[in-house]
């Protein structure tokens, strides 16, 4: 039964504080999870875009940032639960035993978890609402002729009539991430990607932003793939065929 130091049990205020305590910080604990792949994405593309790192590079730096992100979590998961145990027993587990009761180093670890949660969620919501669609209708309208988010893809005949009606586009199955072209190839190009049909090529657009240049394909220099795994929202499927 928890006591304080002088041998008290917590007041039914004080059991009530706790809880909500760990309520609110639960709350930011889920929402840094749920953010954190589409965060550590963001910082690869940045790291690609601004730096100019490699695709292997940039996807390192994405998962370290990803894993970064989760030890976040687990820090305002851990410092929350010492905050509620301070309410009910007096003594706050992390700043009095693993830091000697020093309040100032407290204080800053939960300033910094709380700027770092912050600018995940920030980022991470921002990552996810870029690539996901609002609505057929708006997006349709607010994408058709714009050719900066327009992309190609070499595929089948009947998977082009399947992109097409469910609006995704999907990884193949033995690549987490969808590859696609920034410029309409040729059939002699389509047939070097190694694609696992090349019997036509679709266009669309899409609103992901998290796009690499994919170094493992030579024969063109346009072929980007996603940062992100899974399948992505396209709007305007047309089947274009091959360049002449």
């Amino acid at each position: 039964m928890l006591q304080d130091p002088s041998g008290n049990s917590p007041s039914l205020s004080q059991v009530i504080t706790g809880v909500a305590i760990v309520a609110a910080g639960a709350v930011v604990v889920v929402a840094v999870v749920a953010t954190a792949g589409a965060a550590g994405a963001a910082v690869g593309a940045a790291a690609a875009m601004y730096l100019g790192a490699s695709s292997a590079t940039a996807a390192t730096v994405a998962t370290v940032a990803t894993v970064g992100a989760y030890g976040v979590a687990a820090g305002v998961g851990a410092t929350t639960l010492s905050n509620a145990g301070e309410t009910l027993t007096g003594t706050n587990i992390i700043r009095d035993k693993v830091m000697g009761g020093n309040q100032s180093a407290y204080d800053t670890l939960q300033i910094a978890l709380s700027v770092g949660a912050g600018g995940i969620i920030t980022v991470g919501s921002n990552n996810l609402s870029t690539n996901s669609t609002k609505g057929t209708s708006s997006t349709i309208k607010d994408t058709k002729n714009d050719s900066s988010n327009k992309y190609y893809q070499v595929t089948s005949k009947e998977a082009a009539q399947s992109i097409a009606k469910d609006g995704k586009l999907i990884p193949s199955s033995s690549e987490k991430t969808v590859c696609v072209l920034k410029n309409q190839p040729t059939i002699k190009q389509a047939s070097a990607l190694g694609a696992k049909s090349a019997q036509t090529v679709i266009s669309f657009n899409t609103n992901s932003t998290t796009w690499l240049p994919d170094k493992t394909v030579s024969i063109v220099n346009d072929a980007l793939r996603n940062m992100i795994n899974g399948p992505i929202n396209v709007t305007n499927v047309q089947e274009v065929g091959f360049k002449k």
